[in-house]
């Protein structure tokens, strides 16, 4: 999506703008800078997660998280019919090896059964269920009382971006802020040390 206002892209980090540039540049737009744009906003990741946590535009987070979701789902790029085919395979492959389903099939080779799994996941779901609804009502106050709005309801498309301004109140640093102390490479080689 190429943006020309730089009010709807307010909240969102000079390195996020200055990559946004770049590909409106590689795009055509020749002129294009980080202070001046136009920015061309893409659905890599780390450009939609900085949108999803950064960006104080609600209609403009909506739209990262919906065109997000369906990628490879709809228009040329629908994969649906390909998985429905790979999943129609592996279930008509599990029956001729004898197993009721393509699940059975896979955890046949496991330590763990289909069932003992699907009963794991249940347990931890369970018991991880009531902590989530406290952080997401805690989550939803401070939203509130931020906004000002008693009756805001959080979507999907809000949760990071307010996740990431509570945050920010409660430990007083920014993303960003830690980035200069944390560059990639220094902590990739940093990860393989501690691994040695």
């Amino acid at each position: 999506m190429l943006v020309t206002d730089k009010q709807k892209l307010d909240g969102l980090e000079s390195s996020t703008l200055a990559v946004a540039a770049q590909k409106a540049k590689a795009a055509g737009h020749k002129n294009a800078t980080t202070e001046r744009g136009p920015w061309l906003l893409t659905l890599d990741f780390s450009t939609y997660a900085a949108i999803m946590s950064f960006a104080k535009d609600r209609a403009l987070r909506k739209t990262a998280f919906t065109t997000y979701r369906s990628l490879a789902s709809s228009g040329k790029t629908d994969n649906t019919p390909i998985i429905r085919q790979i999943l129609e395979y592996r279930r008509e492959f599990a029956v001729l090896l004898g197993y009721p389903n393509y699940a059975e099939q896979s955890f046949s080779t496991k330590m763990a059964t289909f069932k003992e799994a699907n009963d794991l996941l249940n347990e931890v779901a369970r018991d991880a269920r009531p902590a989530a609804k406290q952080e997401e009502a805690q989550l939803t106050a401070f939203a509130r009382k931020a906004t000002g709005n008693p009756s805001l309801q959080l979507q999907w498309w809000d949760t990071g971006f307010w996740a990431e301004r509570q945050k920010e109140a409660l430990f007083k640093v920014r993303q960003e802020e830690l980035r200069e102390y944390l560059p990639v490479d220094s902590v990739v080689q940093g990860l393989f040390k501690v691994g040695d």
